[in-house]
């Protein structure tokens, strides 16, 4: 098996506001899936991505991401961000790290449209980015960030419990 791991810096954000910026305009999809409703089943996607964020007791917080991009390659980006971000900063940033490294991985000279999954398990995540407009910079930043992501690869972002990522 091949591991590879990044570690990116990301910018502290404590002041997290700007002007409404629309964000109608969607190239992926996103699903809540209800609890009693089966979840899009990963293989009918090539690459499969969980991240998730937190924030620890000693107000430590970061982020993780693991990318399988088949049975027997993968990638992971774990990274500490400050003590000032929020947990759902942190799984924001942790969906906007998986978008950049799914774009660098699949931009391809070939044009092939590729599908990829998404998980995560912040609804409140998915919930801002299926508002038509926001004032909150990562939202903002992760909504650019799928939407390249999108114009030539077919993303479906998708929540799911916490639990449910490590019965997968």
């Amino acid at each position: 098996k091949q591991w590879y791991q990044r570690r990116v810096a990301i910018t502290a954000g404590n002041h997290d506001q700007t002007i409404p910026t629309d964000i109608s305009i969607k190239n992926y999809h996103l699903l809540i899936s209800p609890k009693d409703m089966t979840p899009l089943d990963p293989r009918d996607y090539i690459i499969t991505t969980y991240t998730d964020g937190s924030k620890h007791k000693d107000d430590s917080t970061g982020y993780g991401v693991i990318i399988f991009l088949d049975k027997e390659h993968y990638i992971t980006e774990n990274y500490t961000l400050s003590k000032h971000h929020t947990v759902f900063q942190c799984e924001a940033h942790a969906l906007y790290r998986a978008s950049k490294i799914l774009t660098d991985i699949l931009s391809t000279p070939d044009s092939v449209e590729y599908r990829a999954i998404i998980y995560t398990d912040s609804q409140a995540l998915i919930k801002s980015l299926q508002k038509s407009h926001t004032s909150n910079k990562t939202i903002l930043m992760v909504h650019n960030a799928l939407n390249s992501l999108s114009t030539s690869n077919l993303i479906s972002v998708e929540w799911i419990p916490g639990i449910m990522a490590t019965l997968r």
